[in-house]
């Protein structure tokens, strides 16, 4: 269920390095809606990349993590390409591997902030309450608003679609899905998901 939700969109969804008969490595990316400095456009996710246990220690150019990175990268990703832009999120070693290989670098680093929550229980200027697909216009809405400020930028798409399917239609993870208005002119103001994290005692802000 989760190979089907996470490839529905991706035709291919990946490159996979074969020994014989065995399957030694796989490269693989999901499909992602872009706003490319304001204007629509392709981008790949880097999903899942493995290489078989016994193959880990093959890392020349010629070994399987190259040959099905640089495949899928060649075919999938650049100017007359299905998508323009590729991007993951590797871990360190990964990413150094990569790296060293020539198939990309990084561009950027992800922060994480911890906060404890205040001790008021509700907002006089805003309230929250749990969305519903009749509100998907107003989803839609919001989300041009925020295309609009970031016409100098990179940004994917946060349309209806995209939250239903990432979110809501995810198989294994539940999250909640909040529609943020002003208390009093009742006016949409955003969309919020977060995903609770009880062995953390926390709400991650997704």
């Amino acid at each position: 269920a989760q190979r089907q939700w996470k490839y529905a969109h991706a035709n291919p969804f990946g490159v996979a390095v074969f020994r014989e008969e065995t399957m030694v490595a796989f490269y693989g990316g999901m499909p992602r809606a872009i706003r490319y400095f304001g204007q629509p456009s392709r981008a790949v996710q880097i999903g899942d990349v493995m290489v078989h246990p016994t193959e880990r220690g093959v890392l020349t150019k010629n070994g399987p993590f190259q040959l099905a990175a640089a495949t899928f990268l060649e075919y999938q990703i650049g100017y007359g390409k299905p998508h323009l832009l590729g991007f993951g999120f590797p871990e360190s070693k990964a990413l150094k591997l990569a790296t060293r290989l020539g198939l990309y670098a990084q561009v950027d680093q992800m922060v994480e902030l911890h906060w404890p929550p205040a001790a008021r229980r509700w907002s006089p200027r805003v309230y929250a309450r749990p969305i519903t697909g009749h509100e998907a216009g107003i989803v839609n809405t919001l989300w041009e608003d925020m295309a609009a400020a970031f016409q100098n930028s990179i940004i994917g798409v946060r349309d209806w679609a995209f939250i239903a399917h990432r979110y809501l239609a995810h198989p294994t993870v539940s999250y909640q899905i909040l529609l943020v208005r002003s208390r009093w002119q009742q006016q949409p103001l955003a969309v919020v998901v977060l995903r609770d994290r009880p062995q953390e005692n926390a709400v991650e802000l997704v």
